[in-house]
């Protein structure tokens, strides 16, 4: 949990975090009543409680967090 590959002084666990946030992710760790840590959710900026109760998010949002992702792919594709 506290490799650094790259040496740029942010472990690598927190960047996968914050990339995952910035797509839509809610992370374990931020929870207030129970942290678990390694978890990833997608949920878009919607709670739990939204998306039982049936609201989903923007297609807009779903579409530029794919795009983003498939960016993400065609960069490692190049390495």
């Amino acid at each position: 949990m506290n490799l650094d590959v790259d040496k740029d002084g942010v472990t690598d666990w927190l960047e996968v975090i914050q990339e995952a946030k910035a797509l839509g992710f809610e992370w374990g760790g931020d929870w207030t009543s129970f942290k678990d840590y390694p978890h990833l959710q997608m949920v878009f900026g919607l709670k739990i409680a939204d998306l039982r109760a049936g609201k989903q998010s923007a297609e807009t949002k779903v579409q530029a967090a794919y795009a983003v992702i498939d960016k993400l792919q065609g960069e490692q594709r190049r390495i």
